[in-house]
């Protein structure tokens, strides 16, 4: 305490020195001043503080390019923009600045400015290519990740691997968390693993409770670390005791944080009257309302819930506020992505939230640490994620019984509250209306064309076994694979040849497109086979609108391989359902031989499953009663609880 104290009285003296200075400009030639100045800005948390010392330090020295880039430090989470401008001054006055070069791409990097950044680069001699420190190589292989060029990042990475032992302890933690998402998103599994299993786990065991993990900054790329990890699963059969450890872990860590949530809500009276409520407050958490897979689902439904629900939504990303109002006058958005957990939970709390939506589940930009102080009495996993969080403070998942069986062997720690019908609304964020059907006439004498149009991640091996099985069977057919990356064609087309045993020739191999070229593959293909296990979502939503048949493959113990059996069976297309490998193999082969004459039937079926009004109403019935049941079960266990004396 008294070394506090004595910290905090230096200060003190140290600042009113300065601006004491200041006042009678004496400024000593020896520096001494600014120096002073500099200790000041380094030692204070507060940024009026910083900013006040460093605006009268520019006065006096406006070619310092040092005190630019503190002052882009001062904004860079907070107000990244302003940092930018500073930033860029700093570069003006000198190119040289390691420091500020870096923080400078860092803050483009965040905001997604990625084009930006590489023409910066080119203009400028390709600049981070020859700054001779590893966080340059870390942030180009980070940056061609983004830009999709794969190939290039992986060439970076597998730099940065091999000399792991030359970067220093805090920063190994960011290494291998872009190492190993990079080779998921090549579809390298295995390899993945491999890295977890070998380098990745072994390596927080070892350093968890040194001091290199104690920033904020390393804190959140262990936790991603883990969540990549846990993904990872859902992309292979995985023995669901080790996931659910894997999920408990990540659960205790996060509940270190809090061991008591400090928010306390009462029951309703409408409840103890067994009463219907005037009405109930939703909020839906996300990363994903705008451009995003997942906007496919949650803007139809926030288009239409009725007015009994207030709306609010909770953004990690910044939104298009006109659009949302477009969507739904009866929305209120909150901007998330620079607000604590804490103050973010306290917002909801505020809100007067009655259930609370989570959307990201374990995917990339989830903020489940806001959950762990339960602002909202009820809070419901839906949408984002195909499996169960295991997380003790998410009570509840929304779901339906075809995907996820009554018998499955799935481990549930929520209770899963199930639709009527399939447990997703689409509509196209991406198309005003399907493409015209091919004219099955004009195409009869042509080869069949598969395509497999999921993320690479999901191309598992046993799915490329049984799609090996289909084209050979299929001689004169063809199969269009998409991959998320633009410069790896002739690498993958090699490696697909290779695994489904066929000639280069039969395969296509088609790179990240625009979202128009992307929509115009449905055109091109007559069946869509699909991964497992690990389904498709918006792809098998996108064929079938576009009356695309879609050949999957049932499992009843995972919910991730069973999205595209809810959404066929749910459209009355149940043909298009193997429920083993050799049924799948069986009836793609079958369907290439039949050239479907009624084809845009397909596209009437999933229109029909996607009624909006009936799908409204039962989505919404359905929260009404899990919030009646909720309270019900409160009031229950109170009553039952024995008297305090």
């Amino acid at each position: 305490m008294k070394q506090r104290r004595k910290s905090m009285n230096e200060k003190i003296l140290f600042h009113d020195q300065f601006q004491q200075m200041f006042k009678q400009s004496v400024f000593p030639e020896d520096d001494a001043w600014y120096h002073l100045g500099i200790k000041i800005v380094i030692n204070t948390e507060s940024v009026s503080e910083k900013e006040d010392v460093l605006n009268k330090m520019l006065i006096i020295y406006p070619h310092n390019h040092n005190l630019y880039y503190y002052m882009g430090c001062i904004y860079k989470d907070t107000d990244p923009y302003k940092a930018i401008s500073w930033y860029r001054i700093c570069f003006q006055l000198n190119p040289n600045h390691i420091e500020n070069i870096l923080d400078y791409v860092k803050v483009l990097f965040d905001l997604d400015m990625i084009d930006y950044i590489v023409k910066w680069n080119q203009d400028n001699n390709n600049i981070l290519h020859y700054i001779q420190d590893f966080r340059a190589q870390f942030m180009l292989g980070t940056i061609y990740i983004k830009a999709a060029k794969l190939e290039k990042a992986l060439s970076t990475y597998h730099f940065l691997m091999d000399n792991i032992h030359s970067v220093p302890n805090t920063h190994t933690v960011f290494v291998y968390l872009n190492y190993a998402y990079l080779l998921g998103k090549i579809g390298y599994i295995k390899e993945a693993f491999l890295n977890y299993n070998n380098l990745i786990l072994p390596w927080l065991q070892k350093n968890g409770h040194e001091e290199i993990l104690q920033s904020k900054d390393a804190q959140v790329a262990v936790k991603s670390l883990y969540e990549n990890y846990i993904l990872l699963h859902d992309y292979i059969y995985h023995n669901m005791n080790e996931r659910y450890e894997l999920c408990r872990y990540v659960n205790s860590k996060m509940q270190m944080q809090m061991k008591m949530s400090p928010y306390k809500h009462a029951i309703p009276s409408c409840i103890l009257n067994k009463e219907i409520p005037s009405s109930i407050t939703l909020g839906y958490l996300s990363s994903d309302f705008q451009d995003h897979a997942v906007s496919n689902f949650i803007v139809p439904i926030l288009k239409r819930h009725s007015r009994f629900f207030n709306i609010h939504l909770f953004s990690q990303k910044v939104l298009n506020i006109m659009q949302v109002q477009s969507w739904n006058p009866n929305i209120t958005v909150h901007h998330i992505q620079y607000m604590s957990d804490e103050d973010c939970a306290k917002c909801i709390f505020d809100c007067k939230i009655d259930i609370l939506f989570d959307l990201n589940g374990y995917t990339h930009g989830n903020r489940l640490g806001i959950f762990v102080y339960k602002p909202a009495p009820i809070q419901v996993n839906y949408l984002g994620y195909p499996n169960s969080l295991s997380l003790d403070f998410i009570q509840y998942r929304i779901t339906d019984n075809l995907a996820d069986n009554s018998l499955s062997k799935q481990i549930y720690t929520e209770t899963r509250i199930y639709l009527p019908k399939c447990f997703l609304l689409f509509e196209s964020i991406l198309q005003n209306g399907p493409l015209k059907p091919r004219d099955p006439n004009v195409v009869l004498d042509t080869p069949i064309v598969f395509g497999a149009l999921n993320k690479e991640l999901k191309n598992s091996e046993a799915a490329l076994h049984a799609w090996s099985c289909i084209l050979n069977k299929v001689p004169d057919s063809k199969i269009i694979i998409k991959i998320d990356s633009i410069d790896m064609m002739d690498s993958r087309k090699e490696y697909y040849s290779r695994a489904l045993g066929i000639d280069p020739s039969r395969i296509e191999i088609v790179c990240k497109c625009s979202e128009n070229e992307y929509v115009n593959l449905y055109s091109r293909i007559d069946i869509l086979l699909d991964t497992f296990p690990y389904s498709g979502t918006t792809t098998t939503c996108n064929a079938l609108y576009n009356s695309v048949p879609v050949i999957t493959l049932y499992n009843k113990d995972y919910h991730c391989n069973n999205v595209s059996s809810s959404l066929l069976f749910h459209s009355d297309l149940h043909a298009f359902i193997a429920y083993t490998p050799e049924q799948y193999i069986e009836k793609a082969v079958q369907l290439s031989t039949l050239r479907i004459t009624d084809i845009d039937l397909i596209h009437q079926r999933f229109m029909k499953l996607m009624d909006p009004e009936v799908f409204m109403e039962n989505y919404e019935k359905t929260i009404l009663k899990l919030y009646k049941v909720h309270w019900e079960n409160i009031r229950k266990q109170a009553q039952s609880a024995p008297n305090e004396k």
